[in-house]
């Protein structure tokens, strides 16, 4: 993306995450996929393991291959979405209904 900044620069994730935000608003789907794919995986590297940054950007990813009707991709990316509870319990997002305008919502799988 930048010819002084590396994508993996902390400057450059923030504003490929506002640029995917723009998208978002704007209705370009695949715009936003594109973006969202470059920061997840630097996420999971300036980020530690199950980090509610890496796992809503594993949602927005799933939620968007979902809608884009790449079913594979998105439930892939949505069995990523792990986070740690204070409580000691890990929590992950189950796929609860894949059809258009029924909304997901996290429950306990492990």
């Amino acid at each position: 993306m930048g010819t002084i900044f590396e994508d993996t620069n902390v400057y450059m994730l923030h504003m490929m995450y506002q640029a995917m935000g723009v998208c978002l608003y704007m209705q370009d789907w695949d715009g936003a996929m594109k973006y969202g794919e470059k920061i997840v995986q630097p996420y999971s590297v300036h980020y530690p393991p199950y980090s509610l940054n890496v796992a809503s950007m594993y949602l927005k990813l799933g939620r968007l291959y979902l809608g884009l009707e790449k079913k594979p991709e998105g439930v892939k990316a949505l069995k990523k979405v792990t986070v740690n509870c204070p409580s000691g319990q890990n929590y992950t997002l189950g796929v609860i209904s894949s059809r258009p305008g029924v909304q997901l919502s996290l429950i306990s799988v492990l």
